[in-house]
């Protein structure tokens, strides 16, 4: 594996990277890099344990690096519990590191698999720098840089995307439709969830992030990025939200589903759907919007036929609710529900 990074000395070598435990990102040395306005840069490393795992899958390594204005050097590790050897290299190295595995036997089979370079796209795909994988036959596969946005030519029927507003994030829903004839007929059937990417790498998958109603329909990608980022598990498989992050990240992707729901609305507006299926329609979608969510930006996004079925389902849960309330003094009053649209209707139950 082969970079252009800044590389390291010989100090960083010994006090860093073959140090278990520490590591240079969360050093003091890093604040002087910091402090250059030509870079920027965010860091995925934290843990200072990363570079052991290497020894997973190889009996040997060889490191060679160079930092700019210093020699390169070569470091030469032929196991977790021998020593290492440090060699100032002799060739013209460039800035940026190489690092050689030499693969245990019982490796060498999978690593030329097509296995892994299935796991790669699967987890890089979105990073912003590309990865070029040669294989043993000289072939060179580029992995990164690919576009978040979905691809819409593999569906049924139209697609609706909406980017995501985060402040320095990036993501987008995707609805899927399909046509019977010249109209759309239904909701495209979707899982997956969202699929939750840091950095461009991928981190998990998963459901709850979307509204009960909307799971079966939407998939959504996310890309955390700069202050939207949260706090990932030593493997990177996992990701520890704080309240206020997972509610943000909920809201983020909410607005996201009206514009879809209005996008579709739009569409399916301008064509001879049948009376039926339009209702049909809007109950889907109506059921992405669960009441006690919708806030009055909101609620006054949403387009008229979706606002009105978000509406009568709130309407029906007070009455059924509250009737015992309205009947003992005339009033309905419910905690928690404080927009000025819920308001509206409880309002509308005294005046009943």
């Amino acid at each position: 594996m082969r970079d252009n990074g800044i590389g390291m000395t010989r100090q960083w070598i010994e006090k860093y990277f073959l140090a278990i435990g520490i590591s240079f990102y969360q050093s003091n040395e890093i604040r002087d890099i910091n402090r250059n306005p030509r870079i920027d840069f965010g860091f995925i490393s934290q843990f200072g344990i990363g570079f052991l795992s290497s020894f997973l899958v190889a009996e040997k390594i060889v490191i060679k690096t160079r930092k700019e204005a210093f020699p390169g050097l070569m470091i030469t590790i032929s196991g977790l519990r021998d020593y290492f050897d440090v060699r100032v290299l002799e060739e013209d190295f460039p800035v940026g590191t190489e690092v050689t595995l030499y693969l245990k036997a019982s490796k060498i089979k999978y690593c030329r698999s097509l296995e892994f370079a299935g796991y790669l796209k699967t987890n890089i795909r979105f990073l912003k720098i590309p990865v070029r994988l040669k294989d043993e036959r000289g072939n060179t596969l580029t992995i990164g840089q690919e576009q978040l946005a979905y691809d819409t030519a593999k569906s049924a029927g139209p697609v609706f995307l909406a980017p995501l507003n985060f402040q320095d994030s990036e993501g987008y829903v995707r609805l899927g439709t399909k046509n019977l004839g010249d109209h759309i007929h239904a909701l495209e059937t979707a899982s997956g969830g969202v699929s939750v990417f840091q950095d461009g790498i991928f981190v998990t998958q998963i459901a709850t992030l979307l509204p009960e109603g909307a799971r079966q329909h939407v998939v959504t990608r996310i890309n955390l990025m700069g202050q939207d980022k949260c706090e990932l598990s030593m493997d990177r498989n996992r990701m520890f939200w704080t309240a206020d992050q997972l509610q943000h990240i909920k809201k983020v992707i909410r607005y996201g589903l009206v514009d879809v729901a209005n996008q579709l609305m739009t569409m399916v507006q301008t064509q001879d759907v049948p009376a039926n299926t339009l209702l049909s329609i809007v109950n889907n979608l109506a059921i992405f919007f669960d009441f006690s969510d919708v806030d009055d930006d909101m609620y006054d996004q949403l387009c008229e036929p979706l606002r009105r079925k978000v509406e009568k389902r709130f309407r029906d849960f007070v009455r059924i609710s509250f009737a015992q309330r309205q009947r003992t003094n005339g009033t309905v009053e419910a905690d928690g529900y404080n927009e000025t649209w819920q308001r509206k209707v409880l309002e509308s139950f005294a005046k009943d």
